[in-house]
């Protein structure tokens, strides 16, 4: 064998070992930026669910209908008789069931931790989506077809899972 030979070797040696090293450098540094991604989502998601602490339609409508421990729909002549009396009970109500739908939308297009939002609010958005749903069917009749419809797509896989998760684990 001539010294280019050898040079030759060492060159592909050489180059086979820098392709590895970059490739550990490459899968290193997608673990990373993966590890940022999902630090960001649940930073993201805190903020999301602080911005429930600062609506104010949630007292008004909890003074007015008690919604949060009912365990039926609000009957939908209740809301409207409210709503006559006073027209900033619907605005309260369309906000907080925009401020549940813009949840269940960053959920659903991966913005949001689910697992976050679901050990922190479930109760409650399941809760409230109980309290207005004859409400909420009202409004799509009003020519809002498409309205919470995620938010109901999320309750229903969270209720879904629930009644699944219920019972004993199989023998075997």
């Amino acid at each position: 064998m001539e010294i280019s030979d050898y040079t030759n070797i060492v060159s592909a040696a050489g180059v086979i070992i820098t392709l590895i090293y970059l490739a550990k450098q490459i899968k290193n540094t997608n673990k990373i930026h993966s590890e940022n991604h999902e630090w960001n989502r649940r930073i993201e998601t805190r903020r999301a669910l602080d911005l429930y602490n600062t609506l104010e339609s949630v007292k008004e409508l909890e003074d007015e209908f008690r919604f949060s421990d009912a365990s039926q729909p609000i009957e939908r002549n209740k809301i409207n008789k409210k709503i006559k009396e006073s027209s900033l009970i619907k605005v309260a109500i369309i906000r907080l069931l925009n401020y549940y739908e813009s949840l269940a939308i960053g959920i659903s297009m991966g913005i949001y931790s689910e697992i976050i939002i679901k050990e922190t609010r479930r109760g409650h958005m399941i809760r409230t989506y109980r309290a207005f749903s004859d409400y909420i069917d009202f409004y799509r009749g009003e020519g809002k077809h498409r309205s919470f419809i995620q938010y109901e797509n999320l309750i229903e896989k969270w209720k879904k899972e629930q009644s699944e998760s219920i019972g004993l684990d199989p023998l075997g």
